[in-house]
């Protein structure tokens, strides 16, 4: 899969945590997301993850030269973090 993001930003309010993204994560590939505390790291990988949506531009989800629907991308991506609880039975 390959997550594009084209001229991407999210703002909370007045304040933009990021924009004017553009970039492409590819398969196979590793990353490293850095910056100190508030910087917006999480935020941009819930924005990668599809969890929240960018407040200007877009993330642009392919996989095998399609584009993958948003109800579909549950089947291609996961996200854990610590603030993330899961729900026990």
């Amino acid at each position: 899969m390959t997550i594009q993001l084209q001229n991407a930003g999210k703002r909370y309010r007045l304040d933009w945590i990021f924009r004017g993204l553009d970039f492409s994560f590819e398969e196979s590939k590793r990353y490293a997301v850095l910056g100190p505390n508030g910087s917006g790291k999480s935020t941009l990988l819930k924005v990668l993850s599809g969890h929240l949506t960018p407040s200007k531009g877009k993330v642009v989800f392919m996989e095998n030269g399609k584009e993958v629907p948003s109800e579909h991308l549950y089947r291609q991506i996961s996200y854990a973090a610590p603030y993330i609880e899961l729900i026990e039975e």
